[in-house]
């Protein structure tokens, strides 16, 4: 038995065995705490936890954005909100705030690691050296505090660029395009610096 798990273990590679066992170490206390743990109150409980469970519970999800919500200061526009064709959205209506955010944390940060790791061996380190060096610091990058309820506005930007640098050298797969898909449906322009046009006057 013994031997058959060592056998086994032989098919992985170094930088296989060292991201599994990363993301088990990261992951392994919101799975033992789970509600037991720490989390925070600034922008969750305060803000978009209770916001998008005012636009659940409530049925306001796809009403106009001029819509007045009376719930929060006597009536906020529902374009003061999140958008209703978000992932974040989808999540917390399915799987509740806590498993929406544990699911989230891990969903970002698997993102951010796919996303620099491809950017480096792909425009950085093209001839396959430095892989270790280049693994190491994918996970330093996927294991940055980014915030869970922002999706990948921060943590999808190298998934996103390699895949614009893909289309630009004509690679036009299909897969890119998902890619762009996945990050529209999965960030907020705002959390990524993008100004809106009221802010220029």
């Amino acid at each position: 038995m013994i031997k058959l798990y060592f056998q086994k273990l032989k098919k992985f590679s170094l930088n296989q065995i060292i991201v599994f066992s990363a993301f088990l170490l990261w992951f392994l206390p919101y799975l033992i705490l789970f509600d037991d743990g720490s989390y925070r109150i600034h922008d969750n409980l305060v803000a978009i936890v209770s916001q998008i469970k005012i636009l659940i519970d409530n049925h306001l999800l796809f009403v106009p954005n001029n819509y007045a919500i009376d719930h929060v200061l006597n009536g906020t526009p529902r374009s003061s909100f999140p958008l209703e064709f978000n992932l974040t959205i989808f999540f917390f209506w399915l799987l509740g705030p806590l498993k929406s955010y544990i699911l989230e944390r891990l969903l970002v940060a698997i993102t951010a690691y796919v996303g620099f790791r491809m950017f480096l061996m792909k425009y950085v380190s093209s001839d396959g050296k430095f892989t270790i060096i280049i693994t190491l610091i994918s996970l330093s990058f996927a294991f940055q505090p980014f915030w869970p309820y922002g999706g990948i506005s921060v943590a999808g930007l190298p998934l996103l660029i390699c895949a614009f640098m893909n289309l630009r050298n004509g690679k036009t797969g299909w897969m890119n395009y998902l890619v762009i898909f996945y990050y529209a449906i999965y960030s907020s322009f705002v959390l990524i610096g993008f100004l809106s046009y009221r802010d220029w006057e």
